[in-house]
Parts: structure tokens; C-alpha cells; sequence
């Protein structure tokens, strides 16, 4: 199962090794295992802030991240046009490294 703990670290790791190549300004955890209530079959949702945001760049870095963490991945990139409803969750439970 995942731990949030362990899911941090990575997220640091990733962001210093791959951040600049990604253009990441900021990344991090919400959803269950932000609110430490995942469970064995969770995925693991991760929102994102990246410069020059492209599909091709958005499918690598889920590509690269569901290697990393052996799960499903939901990326999310945080922008003004997200549902209030998602948005409205993602600020209030998103854990940014």
C-alpha cells in the first residue's frame, strides 16, 4: 500500500532529478493517500504545474511516474480552467513537495 510518507520522498527525488527537464514549477499529492485514507487497490493522484504544458510531455511524465510508484497514476495539471470542484479539492488537500 502506499504511504504518504514514501510517496513524498519520491515526489522530492523526481522533482530534483527531472523537474527542470519537465519544466515543473511545482508538483504534489492529493486524493487518498494525501488524506491518508488509501486504500490497497488506490491510485495515487498527482497535480501538477508545469511550464509549456504539451500532450506529449503530460503522457511521459504519467509514463514515467506509474514506473516509479508501480501504480495508477491520475496526473492533474493545476490550471484556472479546472472544474471548481476539483480545483476546490486539490487546494484544499493537495501535500506539495
Amino acid at each position: 500500500m502506499l504511504c504518504l510518507d514514501e510517496c513524498k520522498a519520491k515526489l522530492v527525488s523526481f522533482k530534483q532529478c527531472f523537474g527542470h527537464e519537465f519544466g515543473i514549477k511545482s508538483i504534489g499529492i492529493f486524493g487518498s493517500v494525501a488524506r491518508q485514507e488509501n486504500r490497497e487497490d488506490s491510485d495515487l493522484d498527482i497535480v501538477v504545474d508545469i511550464d509549456n504544458p504539451t500532450l506529449s510531455t503530460m503522457y511521459t511524465l504519467k509514463t514515467v511516474l506509474t514506473e516509479m510508484f508501480h501504480c495508477e497514476i491520475d496526473l492533474v495539471r493545476f490550471r484556472s480552467s479546472l472544474s471548481p470542484f476539483l480545483k476546490q479539492n486539490i487546494e484544499k488537500e493537495a501535500i506539495y513537495v
